[in-house]
């Protein structure tokens, strides 16, 4: 894959035919949000086979969710990050814009009142799509592909594991530890920073490498460029090895194989609004860090 990717003006044209939606069916506003948006839209619903309970007959189309991609132009996610992180395992490159109905969100920065605008500038084509990186490993002949994270951990009661980690060919590490996470600059809000890593700029081109309770203080996070791979060996004793992807596709690992992370093939396309809060506004709000104080000047040493 070539170089770091540049956020590109785009237009839905000629004019939106379908529009996907996603759901988290448990939120109780994605009812109300949902028939909002029916009134809006300016092309018919599809909704996913795993979300048809929620669908309007003689209204909506429901398709399986392997499908969705191909006859939706945008998919809109109604829920919380992890529906925006189903939305775009099911996209294939079509643009995906999240709309919170919960709690904490990175990816689903808008809110449901703002249903009305999303939709005008979905029809102008007044919006920009912010390509973001994914991570991908292959599995005994299946791959998995994560927008937020790869996570290594152990399963069962004793979690203690031993991880062997390298860069390409440079061997980094072995340390005992919970796991460890491979996270993307976008993950890098989400189990990696509840994990102690860093936050990282959304746009960089970089993979994050972050120990899960390492049980020694010296091992740290490391920031490794996106264009090598990360190399993983776990093994424990009398557990089994379990990997993630972003927390909805799982597969057992043997003791001591090997796995290779790589930066993936594909980008999810993140459909951003003109106006909408910059990076460090939404980790202001959503962190609670104090606002700025635009009556003070600057602070000088």
């Amino acid at each position: 894959m070539g170089g770091p990717e540049t956020t590109q003006t785009q237009s839905l044209s000629p004019p939106l035919q379908h529009i996907g939606v996603v759901l988290n069916v448990k939120r109780p506003q994605v009812r109300a949000t949902l028939e909002e948006l029916r009134k809006r839209a300016p092309a018919p619903l599809l909704l996913t086979a795993t979300d048809q309970e929620l669908a309007h007959p003689g209204v909506d189309r429901v398709v399986p969710d392997e499908a969705l991609a191909q006859e939706a132009d945008v998919i809109l996610a109604l829920g919380g990050d992890g529906t925006f992180l189903r939305a775009a395992r099911l996209a294939q490159g079509k643009p995906v814009l999240g709309i919170n109905l919960g709690g904490l969100g990175f990816l689903t920065v808008y809110t449901p009142q703002e249903i009305p605008r999303i939709v005008e500038a979905l029809r102008q084509g007044d919006y920009t799509l912010e390509p973001r990186m994914t991570l991908e490993v292959e599995h005994r002949g299946r791959v998995f592909t994560a927008l937020n994270d790869m996570v290594i951990t152990a399963t069962g009661a004793a979690r203690l594991v031993h991880i062997r980690v390298w860069y390409n060919q440079e061997f980094l590490g072995e340390y005992k530890a919970d796991g460890v996470i491979i996270s993307t600059p976008t993950g890098s809000t989400a189990y990696n920073l509840a994990a102690g890593g860093p936050i990282v700029y959304p746009e960089l081109e970089v993979m994050l490498v972050t120990p899960i309770c390492a049980h020694t203080l010296s091992v740290r996070p490391v920031i490794l460029p996106a264009s090598g791979q990360v190399r993983v060996r776990a093994r424990g004793r009398g557990v089994g090895i379990l990997l993630s992807a972003d927390g909805q596709e799982q597969t057992e690992l043997a003791s001591d194989e090997e796995v290779q992370v790589k930066r993936g093939s594909e980008t999810v396309k993140m459909v951003r609004l003109p106006g909408v809060p910059g990076f460090y506004d939404v980790l202001r709000r959503k962190l609670g860090w104090a606002e700025p104080d635009t009556k003070k000047a600057p602070y000088n040493r």
